[in-house]
């Protein structure tokens, strides 16, 4: 596939290239255009089918020169990719923005300031392209955007805007994505062809849109973390509510508590259904109770629920909650429940 299109020996040396027992050449991909479309040819007959918009979450490998800052830029790393065939260029286009505004959506939605930035052409046979470019204190590349009319473009000479002559901004970024709109290369490759409303065959508009999800990770653990561990946004954090105690390691108090952790798991979801499959209960019994509590700090959990450790001064049994967002910590009486509920719904439902 990859020598169809000509990529095998363009690609350089960041393909990875080798040999299994037989003397066969394969490849450790990089990227799953010449896939994707060869796909695709076998599937595709009419404009009926049209736009296809596949997508898939997998892993990538790049054999870089420099590997450097964990998996800010490693040769091996997850990304989100979705590959488009549209009937035309107007209906390419289209998608291509369609597109854009949605991972500036989901950009905002993670609390990131990030900018698109039109970027030069490369390997992927692209004849529009758009890098995906978030603001990070630690990011390699330098940019500039101007204070008036928010046009951004990689760093030069430039001390005014070409567009409207206003003060720019310098901020260092990070790639964490890349949008292509794609010649034909790919579908002449494979003979990727519908058949149109007239009987003509013709070839699709082919474009590509890539998310890094790896180096998303380890932007948000760098941004969103202090000296107790992770604060991650509720979008994103794995569960919104954990439930725990601080009974021993005798099996009946286990069991106590254990039981009493799902009644009040059971109690919050009856009072907030939305939040069914965010809440978790966590029987780790064979951990310390502290060490416990303190993995779920440094874990991001917005709510920490324990049951078992202190008692309020009239002598009623209380429930402790931990509030991650802001570091307090308040205890509950355990017949008062509701108060809970409110707690946990002025935190974490939105």
């Amino acid at each position: 596939m990859w020598q169809a299109t000509g990529r095998w020996e363009k690609y350089g040396p960041e393909l990875f290239q080798l040999r299994d027992r037989n003397d066969k050449s394969f490849c450790l991909a990089p990227t799953h255009e010449e896939l994707v479309t060869a796909y695709v040819s076998t599937q595709l007959c009419s404009y009926k089918q049209l736009p296809v918009k596949l997508y898939q979450i997998e892993k990538k490998f790049r054999d870089e020169l420099r590997p450097a800052y964990g998996l800010y830029r490693s040769r091996e790393f997850l990304m989100k990719d979705l590959y488009c065939f549209d009937r035309n260029s107007e209906s390419a286009l289209a998608t291509y923005n369609i597109i854009k505004q949605t991972y500036l959506y989901i950009m905002k939605n993670l609390g990131l300031v990030s900018e698109f930035v039109p970027a030069k052409p490369d390997l992927m046979g692209e004849t529009t392209s758009h890098e995906l470019v978030t603001e990070f204190h630690a990011g390699r590349q330098k940019l500039v955007t101007c204070e008036r009319c928010s046009s951004t473009t990689f760093f030069g000479k430039e001390d005014v805007c070409v567009v409207c002559k206003s003060k720019m901004r310098m901020w260092n970024g990070v790639e964490v994505g890349h949008l292509f709109l794609l010649s034909s290369s790919y579908v002449d490759s494979f003979s990727c062809h519908f058949v149109d409303e007239s009987g003509v065959r013709q070839p699709p508009i082919m474009s590509c849109y890539g998310l890094g999800i790896s180096r998303l990770l380890a932007v948000l653990a760098d941004i969103y973390s202090d000296s107790e561990g992770y604060r991650f946004p509720l979008s994103i954090v794995p569960y919104k509510v954990a439930i725990t105690h601080y009974g021993q390691k005798k099996q009946d108090d286990i069991a106590i508590f254990e039981n009493l952790c799902i009644s009040v798991c059971n109690r919050l979801l009856a009072a907030l259904p939305d939040l069914v499959d965010e809440v978790i209960v966590d029987d780790r019994h064979y951990m310390n109770p502290s060490q416990k509590i303190a993995d779920l700090r440094g874990l991001g959990f917005p709510v920490i629920v324990a049951l078992g450790r202190e008692m309020l001064r009239s002598g009623q049994e209380a429930v402790e909650v931990r509030l991650r967002r802001d570091r307090r910590k308040i205890y509950i009486p355990f017949d008062a429940l509701d108060t809970l509920v409110e707690v946990v719904r002025r935190e974490v439902v939105v």
